[in-house]
């Protein structure tokens, strides 16, 4: 090339392309000066020249010569500013003097010019670097990247920016990229090898060092990194091997050593860890890690002296040594040497005051030393620093709690279960705590959860039950203390407790079962046969009960009070002489037992030895006069003896010696209210709320008093202070929930009566007033229960009779009620109202001799009640006493002349009496017509039955014509009575043809037993059902009865002969009949033949009315009629006639016009029926709208189906 440019230029020496060749190959084989001289005479030939200036620049780059090169290129860019190359050459220039702000502007421009040249960009790059400006670095890397991928230099400069930024996560990725390119280079794997260190990347460290290592099997540092990386890791077989490895690259090095006893503190091999901290303890006797590190494995080999020696050199090295410190304060707290533990936590948490688990420890070690506030204090700190770990809180409150600080504890409790809740001794200590508060409710709950957690903890358990029993919820605590005799059948707490459960819900037996097991689990336990006899004489066994209290005396000699106890048993056995001397044998363990003489009085007055009893209270008295309870005594012997003003007197006289005695008060005031003197016994009361405000017995008695006098809401106001100060106040909650039934809250009565019904399920009259609420609800189901529970619990309280009684008269239950109302009676003999609604339902359930029996003890105590003379009256009318009903009604008109329902009352029974009359000369004819076989004519009737001219017309009428009969208004029973009994009669009809001839006679002769008027009324109900018009329909369900009744003959397809060949009744006769009229044309036809006119029946008393001449000829022609089957079809039915009442009158309650007449006789409006309550006059109780309704429509179902 050389040669050719020449020959260029002996052509033509001027020419500029030729000298710049030149000047190219000059400066390609590296000889700057020559080009230099060709480069300048190009300038010479063209100063304007700007590729000669820039490439005059190149050459004096390439020749270092800075300054000159920057001449040379500004002079080119002066000449042409768009010369990317120029700019570029200029650049680096720039950069490798140090100028690199200069450098990075003539970079951009070049760029700018260039955008697509790759030399910029990087020159750029390295020109940012050494300014250190890192995101711009960042920026440019990746340019440099996106024009060229594997740009190697690009890529590491990024992750050195990335790194320089402390951006590591990014850089260790920029990395990841740079190794991708250049897989095996060192400083790439160096760097990322330090990055992955500092960021605690353990795997990526790992496979780092494995590459490093693939490269260079002898690099110490990535030996050591990978090492402590596995040890990180958990895997310290492989650290061990790591360290192994760098043990015999570099046998001095103590890091080798020290890596793999760290790997040793991992394994299961203490022995192997001290020989290996022996060795380096050998070269570096002031390595305190391993001698902590020899301690823990002295410790771990069972050797606590020598793992003190050496956690004590650490401390000599090092004082503050957090780890040595709390290592040595760990041992020594399991050694349960927990006061120098202490201090050893004193000098571990100096080193290390923020690490929980020193402050825990030292809590643990100052719990156990019973410094409960210091250590309250520490777990203060732990619940800070560690405010998730459920230890700390758990400690804590076992702290707070000894230190009597149950709130705080509570709190702690609930933190730690919160954090840990399927606890169950958190649970156990959570109830200690509530427990102390007396919080039994939440106590019961948590020592049952703990139970539940822990079956095992029979210590809950047993808490568990103790809480039940302060909260008197006797019958869940049972089953507690049961499980735990489960396990343990001779646990003397369970035992004991047990007893006393069943001893507070009356199972007395049960408690004196449970107390024989624990006297013979303990015998030696003086309280348990103690205990044994008092419930052996609880439940009658005297005999026990005194060889128990013996027993008891007999191991505990000097026992006052089981001598007192034997004494009372003595006394309870009628064994008074003796109880004498056992009350002899109190006074030589003491001579001024003021007791033992006043028991001693007692025994006396039971001896029937008053005088002397009265004689020993007054010695009492003397022995000391200001002996209140001796004065108490005396006022209870002379109460007993019926001598009430003395015993007040005495009462007064406590009250003298001190005005604020509440025994005094309280039996003062009670006995005033048991004696009627509600308002005195008030005043007592209040005396004594004077003195004590605050007193439970004083508001309670108040609250009682008022509760009698019917302010109830006064008593509620002061049973809300009661319960305020004792919730558990069950005498409370007795009188709170009758206070809230009297006053119509029976729903919030209800709760309060169950809660008093915890501490006596037996109270008789708190289940009254249960039952009262329910009813007021209108649950009767419940409220029956609960009246029953209370009569069975007690039967002669009449209240609970009575209650019951009224519940059942609501349900229209009237026998049920009747029963129970008069179970009242007998225990409440004086009270009228109760005897006559005792009457009322009485009469409402059909046993009116009991209701008339009834009415007459209402009246012998009150016999000017004109409505119990009216009951009574209806009464008698029911029995058909006509006469003694009139009677009742005319001393009922006595009493209030314009007494509507006696009036009407007396109209009816006059009515009935005379309806009574016709019955009984009809009963005359009957046995006339019996004994004539024949009808009687009205002459004979006149002559020979005795029957008068004025009510003839109406007897012949009665014998001649059956009853008119409404069906719709028949009860049910009364209707399938009517079916049996006339299936009985048809019986006796010889045919349908003579089924019209059926007379009352005939009636009467096949019911001998049955009285006329129901005789007459059946031959109605036949003649109702022989006419009636029915039409076949589904609904009647009959088929096996066509199909039975398809086999008689066509003949005997008629009413007669299908009730007496099938036993039928009248209705379902009736009913086949009517079906078998489809099968009368053969085939397959199914309608029935049109039915033909029949003949007008005459009236029956022509028909059964004849005259003597003729009847005979009468029956003649009747026989020879050849039309007669059909002229005998049933006609059309008649219209049922209603029977006479009397005109219905205005209602006492809404002055309206009267609809349905009660059974006193009183009618009744639509207002008054569907309102229901009670009736305005007799004040029974009504129907509800409901249950009339129902009646009617059961009557109506049941026609149906016959």
């Amino acid at each position: 090339a050389q040669s050719a440019f020449d020959r260029a230029l002996r052509i033509e020496s001027d020419r500029k392309d030729a000298l710049e060749g030149k000047a190219r190959t000059y400066l390609a084989v590296d000889e700057p000066q020559r080009a230099l001289r060709c480069l300048d005479r190009v300038i010479q030939i063209d100063p304007y020249d700007s590729d000669a200036w820039r490439l005059r620049g190149d050459v004096l780059a390439a020749a270092k010569q800075n300054d000159e090169a920057l001449r040379s290129y500004d002079e080119a860019i002066r000449q042409r500013d768009e010369d990317a190359n120029a700019w570029y050459g200029r650049a680096e220039v720039l950069r490798r003097i140090g100028r690199n702000v200069d450098a990075v502007y003539a970079y951009d421009r070049a760029v700018q010019l260039s955008p697509k040249s790759l030399k910029p960009h990087t020159g750029r790059l390295e020109a940012l670097r050494n300014l250190a400006r890192w995101d711009e670095v960042v920026q440019e890397a990746g340019k440099v990247v996106a024009l060229e991928p594997n740009h190697a230099g690009a890529l590491y400069a990024k992750a050195h920016a990335f790194l320089q930024s402390n951006r590591k996560d990014e850089a260790v990725g920029a990395l990841d990229a740079y190794l991708a390119v250049e897989p095996r280079s060192v400083e790439g794997l160096e760097t990322k090898r330090e990055l992955l260190l500092g960021a605690e990347r353990w795997p990526e460290l790992v496979a780092a060092c494995d590459t490093i290592l693939a490269i260079q099997p002898h690099h110490t540092r990535a030996l050591k990194d990978r090492g402590r990386a596995l040890l990180a890791l958990g895997q310290a077989e492989e650290a061990y091997a790591t360290f192994d490895r760098l043990h015999v690259v570099a046998p001095d090095d103590l890091d080798a050593l020290r890596g793999q006893r760290d790997a040793l503190a991992f394994s299961k091999s203490p022995k192997v860890l001290l020989h290996a901290c022996e060795v380096i303890l050998q070269k570096d006797p002031s390595d305190r890690t391993s001698w902590t590190a020899k301690g823990s494995a002295h410790e771990a080999i069972g050797q606590p002296a020598e793992a003190l020696v050496a956690y004590d050199t650490v401390l000599r090295l090092d004082p503050h040594n957090a780890d040595a410190s709390g290592r040595k304060a760990s041992l020594l707290l399991g050694l349960g040497r927990n006061e120098e533990a202490v201090k050893a936590f004193d000098v571990a948490i100096e080193a290390n005051p923020a690490s929980a688990s020193l402050w825990y420890d030292k809590a643990k070690a100052q719990y156990r030393t019973a410094a409960f506030a210091d250590a309250a204090d520490s777990l203060q700190r732990t619940t800070r620093y560690a405010p998730d770990d459920p230890k700390g809180w758990y400690l804590l409150g076992l702290s707070l709690e000894a230190l009597g600080r149950h709130e705080q504890a509570v709190t702690a409790f609930d933190r730690t279960l919160a954090l840990e809740p399927r606890k169950a001794k958190v649970y156990a200590g959570k109830g200690s705590a509530l427990l102390s508060l007396k919080r039994y409710e939440e106590a019961a709950g948590a020592f049952g959860q703990a139970a539940v957690l822990d079956p095992t903890n029979a210590a809950a358990i047993l808490n568990q039950g103790a809480c039940l029993m302060e909260l008197h919820r006797f019958e869940e605590a049972i089953p507690v203390f049961q499980t735990v005799l489960l396990s343990d059948p001779k646990e003397p707490t369970a035992l004991r407790s047990l007893s006393a459960a069943f001893e507070a819900l009356g199972r007395t037996k049960e408690a004196l079962d449970v107390c024989v097991r624990l006297t013979t689990a303990q015998p030696k336990e003086q309280e348990a046969w103690a205990r044994r006899a008092r419930l052996a004489h609880a439940v009658g066994e005297g005999r026990e009960a005194l060889a128990a209290i013996t027993k008891a005396a007999s191991l505990a000699p000097d026992r006052a009070d089981f001598v007192r106890f034997r004494r009372d048993l003595l006394m309870a056995q009628g064994s008074h002489k003796a109880a004498v001397e056992a009350g002899e044998r109190l006074l030589e363990l003491d001579g001024k037992d003021t007791d033992a003489l006043r028991q001693t009085a007692l025994a006396l007055e039971r001896l029937g030895r008053s005088d002397h009893a009265v004689e020993t209270l007054d010695r009492a008295a003397r022995i000391d006069p200001m002996d209140r309870s001796t004065w108490n005594a005396r006022g209870d012997l002379l109460s007993r003896l019926g001598r009430p003003k003395e015993a007040l007197e005495a009462f007064d006289h406590t009250l003298s010696l001190n005005p604020g005695d509440r025994p005094a008060l309280a039996a003062k005031g009670q006995i005033l209210l048991d004696l009627g003197k509600v308002p005195e016994a008030q005043r007592v009361f209040e005396d004594g709320l004077i003195l004590d405000p605050n007193n439970l017995e004083f508001l309670g008695g108040k609250a009682a008093c008022m509760a009698h006098q019917g302010h109830y809401d006064d008593a509620l106001s002061l049973l809300t202070v009661v319960l305020q100060k004792d919730p558990n106040h069950y005498a409370a909650h007795r009188t709170k929930g009758l206070c809230l039934l009297r006053t119509d809250h029976a729903a919030d009565a209800i709760s309060s009566l169950e809660f008093s019904l915890k501490a006596n399920p037996r109270d008789a009259a708190v289940l009254t007033w249960t039952g009262e609420a329910y009813a007021a609800l209108g649950k009767s189901d419940e409220a029956l229960r609960a009246f029953d529970a209370a009569v069975e619990t007690s039967p002669s309280f009449g209240d609970a009779w009575r209650a019951k009684g009224l519940l059942h008269m609501k349900l229209e239950q009237f026998r049920a009620a009747a029963d129970a109302l008069a179970q009242a009676t007998e225990a409440l003999p004086d009270d009228k109202g109760l005897w006559y609604i005792r009457a009322t339902a009485e009469d409402r359930a059909g046993r009116f001799d009991f209701a008339v029996t009834s009415y007459d003890g209402a009246l012998r105590l009150d016999a000017r009640d004109k409505a119990s003379w009216t009951g009574k009256a209806l009464s008698l009318m029911r029995l058909k006493r006509f006469d003694d009903a009139l009677k009742s009604f005319d001393a009922a008109l006595a009493l209030d002349p314009a007494f509507e329902p006696a009036q009407a009352g007396r109209a009816t029974a006059e009515e009935r009496l005379h309806i009574a009359k016709i019955e009984a000369f009809a009963e005359a004819v009957v046995r006339f017509e019996k004994h004539l076989s024949r009808p009687a004519t009205r002459d004979e009737i006149f002559r020979y039955c005795s029957v008068p001219l004025e009510t003839l017309d109406e007897v012949v009428k009665y014998v001649n014509e059956p009853a008119p009969l409404a069906p719709d208004r028949i009860e049910a029973e009364d209707l399938r009575k009517f079916e049996a009994v006339g299936a009985a009669v048809l019986q006796h009809v010889e045919n349908a043809r003579t089924l019209d001839a059926l007379r009352l006679a005939d009636v009467s002769t096949v019911l001998p037993h049955v009285d006329l008027e129901e005789a007459r009324t059946i031959w109605g109900y036949i003649d109702w059902v022989r006419d009636a018009p029915l039409e076949p329909t589904p609904e009647w369900h009959n088929d096996d009865l066509i199909r039975q009744a398809l086999d008689l003959p066509k003949e005997e397809w008629n009413l007669v002969d299908l009730a007496k060949e099938l036993h039928l009744g009248p209705f379902e006769a009736k009913k086949l009949e009517v079906s078998l009229k489809i099968f009368e044309g053969g085939g397959y036809k199914i309608t029935t033949k049109p039915r033909l006119e029949t003949k007008a029946k005459k009236p029956k008393a022509e028909a059964r009315t004849v005259r003597k001449d003729e009847g005979a000829e009468d029956d003649e022609a009747e026989a020879d009629r050849p039309d007669d089957v059909e002229s005998r079809k049933p006609p059309a039915p008649k219209a049922p006639t209603k029977p006479v009442e009397a005109a219905p009158t205005k209602c006492e309650a809404h002055h309206a016009l009267g609809i349905e007449r009660h059974a006193c006789g009183a009618w009744l409006c639509k207002a008054c029926l569907e309102a229901g309550g009670v009736c305005g006059s007799c004040n029974a109780p009504l129907p509800r709208p409901a249950d009339r309704e129902a009646r009617r429509k059961d009557r109506e179902a049941d026609f149906g189906r016959l």
